[in-house]
């Protein structure tokens, strides 16, 4: 999961997906869930950061590499 984790760019997360209400990865709402990891978003121009948990489908979504 680390790979995948480095394939998303905190930046263009929609906020549904920081959240963890829809997936990381595919953007569908999450009903099965497994975690994919933990990134730092900043707000604000750089002024606040927040640490957030990425979830992703279980099984894994066919967005991402290799499922």
């Amino acid at each position: 999961m680390p790979a995948l984790l480095a394939s998303v760019d905190p930046q263009k997360l929609t906020f549904r997906q920081s959240q963890g209400w829809t997936c990381a990865l595919c953007r569908k709402p999450l009903r099965a869930d497994q975690l994919l990891g933990t990134v730092e978003l900043t707000y604000g121009g750089g002024e606040v950061t927040e640490q957030v948990e990425l979830w992703v489908c279980r099984p894994l979504c066919r967005e991402a590499p290799d499922a």
